[in-house]
């Protein structure tokens, strides 16, 4: 096995379509359970994302890009799809806000503004009280991973390699495969994660 050497930027983009496509395939085929989000609040969950977003096209594109690979890894991880879906779709709620206040989109500062966003909107929704709650520990830990209880649901854990997939596709993990595949170890949290990441950054 050797690492890429397809071009960085337009290997993230390739990266970027693959994930925009499973999220649009996302309910496309198999058959319909009660564990399977609602279509209509699907739609709306992603219309709010991308109304509050308004015309910032990255932050959308990046969140789609993610919401796409974690409904990829639901698919073998499980979890709870409704949790699984809004902790995608509204993990970066906080960046604008953050900026607006602290100027500054560190992690720190998402994971203050963008839980009681995402709560207010969630609410809106009408959704359960117990979702709600995980969605806002989920996007409250997604940088620093600091509440044990909330790292340890599959959840989290799915949301948190799905945006790994998205931003590491942009960054250098190795000059080997062996360096890559100890980073990718350290990095993602699920069985999926790992076999996905190797896959992408580590070439046959």
């Amino acid at each position: 096995m050797r690492v890429s050497t397809i071009n960085s930027i337009g290997y993230f983009s390739l990266c970027m379509l693959i994930a925009t496509l499973l999220s649009l395939c996302v309910g496309c085929a198999g058959p319909e359970s009660r564990e399977q989000v609602n279509a209509n609040l699907n739609d709306k969950l992603i219309e709010e994302m991308k109304s509050y977003f308004g015309d910032k096209q990255g932050l959308i594109d990046h969140t789609m890009a993610v919401y796409g690979y974690a409904n990829q890894l639901h698919k073998t991880e499980g979890g709870d799809p409704l949790v699984v879906k809004a902790g995608a779709l509204y993990h970066d709620i906080g960046i604008p806000e953050a900026k607006r206040v602290h100027g500054s989109s560190a992690g720190k500062y998402q994971e203050i503004e963008g839980p009681p966003i995402a709560r207010r909107i969630l609410n809106e929704l009408d959704l359960a009280p117990e979702s709600i709650d995980h969605i806002f520990r989920i996007i409250a830990n997604h940088h620093t991973a600091h509440d044990e209880s909330t790292v340890n649901t599959i959840e989290f854990q799915i949301v948190w390699d799905a945006d790994g997939l998205v931003n590491h596709a942009k960054r250098k993990l190795g000059n080997s495969e062996e360096e890559i595949g100890r980073k990718i170890e350290q990095l993602f949290r699920t069985p999926t994660g790992k076999e996905m990441a190797k896959e992408m950054f580590v070439k046959k």
